[in-house]
């Protein structure tokens, strides 16, 4: 699917709606998984929503804000995850959002799943041998489910590759 920027305002947006789901466990946890192909201006954003609905005669929903996409436009396809924690029935909303500047292209969707768990820490390093000129890399900072925030390295040494985790400080460290 592709949620095109191309020849648009600043401001304008395009919406992909999903189905409408319920959790089936009592764990109220689900996970988003897709790739993206970034291919508009910087300033165009992916915003990622879900729409919860109270009952059965709710025709409208409630919509909340789960994950932006605000990066410069990328020459291959990224996997995103985002934990949406559902606890009613729902929706998934993809919005386009055209940002200032020329666009020629948009945002493109493949391989969209919603599991029933909760979602990966995930690390992608991009052209790996480029970045072997370093000796050490951090990942992005992460918080596990139990609110603990925390931060992966690797470091080359000689011929040998370690990795250590560390605990970060954190918003939820006086609820800990």
């Amino acid at each position: 699917m592709h949620l095109s920027t191309e020849g648009r305002n600043k401001g304008d947006t395009a919406r992909l709606e999903s189905k409408t789901m319920t959790p089936k466990r009592n764990c109220k946890v689900q996970c988003l998984q897709f790739y993206y192909y970034h291919s508009g201006n910087e300033s165009d954003q992916l915003n990622i929503w879900i729409r919860e609905y109270r009952n059965e005669t709710d025709n409208r929903g409630t919509l909340t804000l789960m994950d932006q996409i605000t990066e410069p436009p990328g020459n291959y396809w990224k996997l995103h995850h985002v934990p949406l924690n559902a606890n009613k029935t729902f929706q998934v909303v993809f919005e386009a959002h055209k940002g200032a500047g020329n666009s020629s292209g948009g945002f493109s969707l493949d391989d969209i799943n919603i599991s029933e768990t909760e979602c990966p820490h995930i690390w992608q390093i991009r052209d790996f041998e480029k970045v072997l000129n370093n000796t050490e890399w951090e990942s992005p900072l992460y918080y596990s489910s139990e609110g603990y925030r925390f931060q992966a390295k690797l470091s080359l040494w000689e011929n040998d590759l370690y990795i250590s985790v560390r605990l970060v400080s954190g918003a939820y460290d006086n609820q800990l």
